[in-house]
């Protein structure tokens, strides 16, 4: 049963019909929306700045640790190829 799912998904037949009916259901919610309030747009203006400010949070802290772990890895692949030139 799951295999037989799993080969409906993967069909050609199948991916067109979701994205079809994920771009009809798009189309319905846009041609029944209202116009945006001020509001709303004040709503999604914050929510984004929010979002944009936790990223850039998680970058200022992932970022140090990555460049110290990148540069220990190059530091000692060219500490290994100096080496290897000197022995020869």
């Amino acid at each position: 049963m799951i295999n037989k799912l799993k080969e409906l998904f993967r069909s050609k037949t199948a991916k067109i019909s979701i994205m079809l009916s994920g771009m009809f259901a798009a189309m319905c919610l846009t041609a029944f929306a209202n116009t945006p309030t001020p509001d709303t747009m004040e709503i999604m203006e914050n929510a984004f700045k929010l979002v944009k400010d936790d990223i850039l949070k998680a970058i200022a802290v992932a970022l140090p640790i990555a460049l110290t772990v990148v540069g220990a890895v190059i530091a000692v692949k060219f500490g290994i190829r100096f080496f290897r030139g000197v022995a020869k």
